[in-house]
């Protein structure tokens, strides 16, 4: 097994009960930044224009993006943002399951920390090894992807409605954008009082 060498980053771990809105995007340059809000507009974040905002598929996925992947790997990252239901730790052991043979006690393969991040609990996690992708329909046929890295936060939000960020992808993909994902996630704010 590979092991993925990052800080444990303050990983994203958002979603919305509604669309989010999309702030007015006035650069489109690299390096710019794009302006969005879930949760009903109780939290609000910037990531990198480099990123694709794409339409979801599924209903309980209320923002997404595509995170161009680097040469020689075979396809993109993906991030999405959700509020579902269940307990934060529920929600992150059913991530691992997502990889084969995964070990949330093999602190190489799983890495798990707790960040405060504008006033809200954020839970993070990193998970690496052999992905397997259900191409984001829970009964459809899987597909093993190998040398795949999860990035993702909980972050805990008032009422229970908890706000959940997965991003994942080829690792080498990954890797290369774990500085902008830490930078979205601390761009955060709560808009909640």
């Amino acid at each position: 097994m590979s092991v993925l060498v990052v800080s444990v980053f303050s990983l994203p771990g958002l979603a919305s009960a509604q669309s989010p809105k999309q702030a007015p995007a006035a650069e489109t340059k690299a390096g710019a930044k794009q302006a969005f809000t879930v949760a009903d507009g109780a939290l609000t974040f910037e990531a990198t224009s480099d990123w694709k905002k794409v339409q979801p598929k599924i209903d309980f996925i209320h923002a997404e993006f595509s995170i161009p992947k680097l040469k020689g790997d075979e396809s993109d990252g993906r991030i999405t943002f959700s509020q579902v239901g269940g307990t934060i730790d529920d929600n992150l052991n059913r991530w691992v399951a997502q990889f084969k043979d995964a070990d949330a006690t093999d602190n190489e393969q799983v890495i798990r920390k707790s960040e405060t991040v504008d006033g809200k609990k954020v839970q993070l996690i990193i998970i690496h090894g052999t992905f397997i992708d259900g191409g984001g329909q829970p009964l459809g046929p899987k597909t093993e992807r190998e040398k795949y890295t999860m990035m993702g936060a909980a972050i805990e939000v008032e009422g229970g409605n908890n706000v959940y960020i997965k991003a994942y992808g080829p690792s080498k993909t990954m890797e290369a954008n774990h500085d902008a994902l830490r930078e979205m996630l601390m761009s955060m704010k709560t808009t909640d009082g």
